[in-house]
């Protein structure tokens, strides 16, 4: 309806929820149709739990999550900021609320005064190398109709405490309604898996699929028989309208049927680690959310490394400064040994020929791997890619004067960026 009134370029910056919680109060409000309502992008709000944001970034197309936020101290925005990067989001800044004491202003220019924009101005850099979401090898896909039925066998559960288990295990998990079925958005691929968009999953997790119709269970019938392991929590013996359905037979006996969530989260977890699924850092406890009744659910940490789905290892330190913590370490990435000195971010990705396709790095002075090694006289952002036709072209921000040597030799093209004075 926007793009109707104010054209087809408008850019409707509106999170999808009331509340920031896959619960009750917005069954009755909007029936929890967060991947339903058309959007540009995966937007959420607040506290929205991190499986749901990075399932609304493949659902909508857009390589990104967007999460509005807003808290009454700058601190709090830094954490958001850091653990957004290493979880494929970005941060939509509400300025400080509730703060009373603030006038004409204030509220956004304390903001700017903390240090978030440096932190959110290095972390641009990962724009320039990739568009690719989070690499989440789980899918939990809850029963959309199980979960709104208050006389069902569980009422108010989508699965966040199977997803919250797996994130802490390592292996982050997109959750999602069993209604995407219906929608097409959820499919299988030529090759038997099942995926959201760019997204293929290793495991899925179905999630209380009681009153999900005959097509949703064709669905998963036809993912039992493919590649995707099928794990499933909770009984499904009725149909949409309360008929008896013969689920349990059809499914066969790959579906693997838990007894509960902590069950089903351990059999997850070994599946995976035996299909030698790449693990990303844990993601840990956070404050219990709105609505969720369970205790503290994972959220990503504001240090660590994971993976997106076109293969960048992306490593991320914002815990003590606003603009990103020292990265001076050597890691191993898909047979790759990487050593890098850099500040806040680094993201890497390597091609099919064994080069480097792309780095991204905030405050760098060396970097090497095979085939490439260089350093710089002082700390800049840096990113490059390979384009199709082979030739590296680069980003450089925040330097001064020329275009180093060293990275010359590294892409003969370079677009440079400047940095804004920090506000007084």
């Amino acid at each position: 309806a926007c793009k109707e009134t104010f054209g087809p370029k408008a850019f409707v910056v509106t999170h999808a929820t009331w509340i920031p919680y896959p619960g009750a109060q917005e069954f009755r409000k909007n029936g929890l149709d967060w991947w339903q309502a058309t959007r540009d992008m995966g937007q959420s709000d607040e506290s929205t739990p991190y499986p749901c944001r990075t399932s609304l970034a493949k659902r909508w197309g857009y390589p990104i999550w967007y999460n509005q936020y807003y808290a009454k101290e700058t601190d709090p925005y830094v954490g958001e900021l850091w653990s957004g990067a290493l979880s494929g989001g970005r941060l939509n800044v509400h300025p400080l609320y509730p703060r009373p004491d603030l006038k004409g202003g204030e509220c956004e220019f304390t903001l700017m005064r903390s240090g978030l924009m440096a932190g959110m101005t290095r972390l641009r850099m990962l724009d320039f190398v990739t568009q690719a979401p989070l690499d989440c090898p789980v899918a939990v896909v809850f029963g959309h109709a199980c979960a709104m039925n208050w006389a069902g066998p569980s009422y108010n559960r989508v699965g966040l405490e199977v997803a919250s288990a797996l994130c802490a295990g390592g292996y982050p998990a997109d959750l999602m309604p069993s209604s995407l079925v219906a929608s097409k958005a959820l499919k299988i691929d030529a090759e038997g898996y099942v995926c959201l968009g760019p997204q293929r999953y290793r495991a899925v997790v179905l999630y209380q699929p009681e009153f999900g119709d005959e097509a949703e269970l064709a669905f998963f019938c036809r993912a039992a028989a493919g590649k995707s392991k099928v794990v499933k929590v909770g009984r499904w013996a009725r149909d949409f309208e309360a008929k008896p359905l013969d689920a349990e037979t059809r499914l066969g006996a790959s579906v693997q049927t838990c007894a509960d969530d902590a069950a089903c989260a351990e059999a997850v977890v070994r599946l995976l680690g035996e299909a030698g699924a790449e693990r990303a850092t844990p993601w840990t406890a956070n404050a219990p959310r709105w609505g969720h009744e369970g205790g503290a659910l994972a959220a990503p940490p504001v240090e660590g490394h994971s993976a997106l789905t076109d293969g960048t290892y992306v490593r991320v330190a914002g815990a003590k400064s606003a603009a990103g913590d020292p990265i001076s370490e050597t890691f191993t990435w898909r047979g790759h040994t990487v050593t890098v000195d850099a500040v806040g971010v680094v993201a890497v990705r390597f091609g099919a020929d064994g080069r480097v396709a792309a780095l991204a790095a905030g405050g760098l002075k060396n970097f090497r791997t095979d085939g490439l090694a260089f350093e710089l006289p002082e700390r800049a952002d840096v990113a490059f890619t390979t384009g199709a036709d082979g030739k590296r072209r680069g980003v450089l921000q925040g330097w001064s004067g020329d275009v180093p040597e060293a990275l010359r030799a590294v892409a003969g093209e370079w677009t440079r960026l400047s940095v804004a004075p920090p506000l007084q």
